[in-house]
Parts: C-alpha cells; sequence; structure tokens
C-alpha cells in the first residue's frame, strides 16, 4: 500500500511585480511584432493602390494608428458617461481595413512575391503580387473578355512581300518620285 504525500501546489503570485513586468514586456514584444508584420503587409496593399513609394509607409501608419486612437477614445468617452458609438465604429471600420489588407496580402504572396525575392522587387512586379478578389466564390468573379492572341509564325517563314494588300506600315515606307 503506497501512500502518496501530498504536496502543496506551487502558485505563482499573479499580483507581485515580477509577473506584472513579464506580462508587460511579453504582451509589447506581441504588439510590436505584429505592427511590425501588418506594416509590411499594408506598405505593401497601399504599394498595389499605386500610392508612391515615398508615401507608402504613411498607409500602415494612418490605419493601425487610427485603431489605436479610436480605441482610446471610446474608452475616454464611455469613462465620462458620453456616447462613444462612433469610436467603436470607426475603431472596427480600420480594424477591418487592416485585417483586409492583411489577410489579401497573406493569400496573395507566393513565390514570385516571397522574401526570397525581395530583392528583386520592382514597379513592375506590382501586378503580378496584387491581390486577386478573394471574399467570394470564383463564379461570382468579374470577367474580362480578352481577344484571344495572335499566333505569330516563325521570322523565317514570314515574307512581307507576299500578301496581296499591302499593310499600312508598308505604305508609309514606301517613297514617292
Amino acid at each position: 500500500m503506497n501512500r502518496t504525500v501530498p504536496r502543496t501546489a506551487v502558485r505563482i503570485a499573479a499580483d507581485s511585480r515580477p509577473v506584472l513586468v513579464f506580462t508587460v514586456v511579453l504582451t509589447l514584444a506581441v504588439a510590436l511584432a505584429s505592427f511590425a508584420l501588418s506594416f509590411a503587409s499594408l506598405r505593401d496593399a497601399a504599394l498595389w493602390g499605386r500610392v508612391p513609394e515615398s508615401l507608402a509607409f504613411l498607409v500602415p501608419v494612418v490605419i493601425d494608428a487610427s485603431v489605436l486612437v479610436y480605441g482610446l477614445v471610446a474608452l475616454v468617452l464611455r469613462a465620462r458617461g458620453r456616447s462613444s458609438a462612433w469610436a467603436w465604429t470607426l475603431m472596427f471600420g480600420f480594424t477591418v481595413v487592416s485585417i483586409g489588407a492583411n489577410a489579401a496580402h497573406a493569400y496573395d504572396v507566393g513565390p514570385s512575391c516571397g522574401p526570397s525575392s525581395a530583392s528583386s522587387w520592382s514597379p513592375s512586379r506590382r501586378c503580378r503580387c496584387s491581390p486577386r478578389p478573394t471574399l467570394w466564390p470564383p463564379s461570382w468573379s468579374p470577367t474580362i473578355p480578352r481577344r484571344p492572341r495572335r499566333q505569330l509564325r516563325p521570322r523565317s517563314s514570314r515574307n512581307p512581300c507576299s500578301s496581296k494588300h499591302p499593310s499600312p506600315l508598308r505604305l508609309r515606307s514606301l517613297t514617292l518620285p
């Protein structure tokens, strides 16, 4: 018959200063990491929207700072006993914009836009890295009719003098006596 001796459980003193400092530091680290990731995504989204590169950094600052500011305004108004519905609405709106842009960026970044090709970023790559509409089924996506591409014959088999009707380009190149 083995009798186990009950041990006293070790508890964390939740109100102690070290636990409070650790919690605050860890929360700040998570907030800064989240802001850095969101900043990169929203900056790319600004470039998709053709915002000049010199101003693209302002888009994430405005969106993420607005979430913080309107959240604080809502809390202050609530503490003063005033209506804070408009502040909560604006905070919710900017949060939706931020989440939507971050989600579109996360969905769209693929092998051609990943960190391995970050050094080769150029304005011509923006179109390949822009988001596709992903919030609705593909059957709802608008389709743009495109003209089928003309099949070109190899250069060696084309003879510019073989057509019965000269093209307008060839008419311009003729010289009159």
